[in-house]
């Protein structure tokens, strides 16, 4: 067995490759080997801080299953801070919750199942979206393009987008959604709830939403933990509508509460995936219905992975001819394993 070489951070910005000891085995235990780890923007801001980089990534992998029996599968895992993540040769992992791949599907679709069952939680768990409804998503990140692709395949109606990067609209409107909204830049002095209101008032005269009726939104999600985003997205929901905070953004903000009490709308957070979300992502994924590859934009090697991070955070690289590419989602293969073998 080869050393188990581990991408591993020291201190905030300092990270190293180094030796990772091999896990222990529990009776419940695999040991898998690596294939391809995803990472996105929540990820790159780990890397700031004293905790392992990888804390929130998935991996496809080639399992030995060293306790029950031998198995040569292609299967998907997770791990969750404050557990070491994947960016290591060898990992271990209870065998009751892997997944096998199956043959049609990539190591790289097997990576961007975890995004996927983010989405399929906040979309059709917590938002409980149903076919002929309508859904409103700001952020066109991977997260929330992966809400507008499960809202798609759940049967939706209308599919909003709502960013402030021109290209990140364009790209959602080629992958799921039906509209796209780009908010006017927020003026000097003017205040967050002013600018909400604006930009939302503007949004019904842009797009014709309503706050009733056919053309209203039953669902709206946010990806984006921005404090306006959600502001806008309470005074853009539809009467005993649902509002999903999938985000990750400051303790506190300003909510226009009112708006909730008048309107009676639910409100609630969606935390990662919980008990079949991601069979569910496994399903839409394998039949064609969520379409996970072209949101993968950028592949580096594993001697590469400080690279990856600071080019995932940077949120775009820059080819040697001067292009700029925007960043949606980045893999990074595992040791001695190709990019190109995806």
């Amino acid at each position: 067995m080869l050393e188990n070489t581990a991408f591993i951070l020291n201190s905030p910005l300092d990270a190293t490759f180094g030796p990772n000891p091999i896990p222990d085995l529990a009776p419940d235990e695999v040991l898998v080997e690596v294939k391809k780890t995803g990472i996105c923007g929540s990820d790159a801001t780990e890397l700031q801080w004293n905790r392992f980089a990888t804390a929130v990534s998935v991996m496809s992998a080639r399992a030995e299953i060293t306790r029950y029996r031998q198995l040569c599968e292609r299967l998907t895992i997770a791990s969750v801070c404050p557990v070491d993540g994947t960016l290591q040769r060898y990992f271990s992992y209870p065998f009751d919750t892997l997944y096998k791949l199956p043959d049609h599907l990539t190591l790289e679709d097997g990576a961007m199942l975890e995004p996927l069952s983010v989405a399929v939680h906040a979309v059709s768990y917590v938002g409980q979206f149903r076919h002929g409804r309508n859904i409103l998503v700001f952020g066109a990140g991977p997260i929330g393009l992966l809400c507008m692709a499960v809202a798609r395949a759940l049967g939706a109606m209308e599919i909003v987008a709502v960013d402030i990067i021109a290209s990140r609209l364009e790209f959602a409107k080629q992958y799921a959604a039906t509209e796209t909204f780009l908010p006017p830049p927020k003026g000097k002095d003017e205040k967050n709830m002013d600018y909400s209101k604006r930009v939302v008032e503007l949004m019904k005269n842009t797009i014709g939403f309503k706050e009733r009726g056919s053309k209203s939104f039953d669902l709206v999600v946010d990806a984006t933990g921005v404090e306006t985003c959600i502001q806008m997205a309470f005074l853009a929901v539809k009467m005993g509508g649902t509002f999903v905070e999938v985000g990750i953004g400051p303790e506190e903000i300003q909510v226009p509460v009112t708006t909730l009490i008048t309107k009676e709308f639910k409100a609630t957070g969606a935390l990662v995936y919980g008990p079949g979300d991601y069979r569910l992502s496994l399903a839409l994924a394998s039949s064609g219905k969520v379409d996970l590859k072209p949101l993968v934009t950028h592949r580096f090697k594993f001697e590469d992975a400080i690279t990856a991070f600071e080019v995932t955070r940077a949120g775009k690289s820059v080819d040697g001819k001067g292009q700029t590419k925007n960043v949606i989602k980045t893999i990074i293969s595992g040791p001695d394993v190709d990019p190109a073998d995806i």
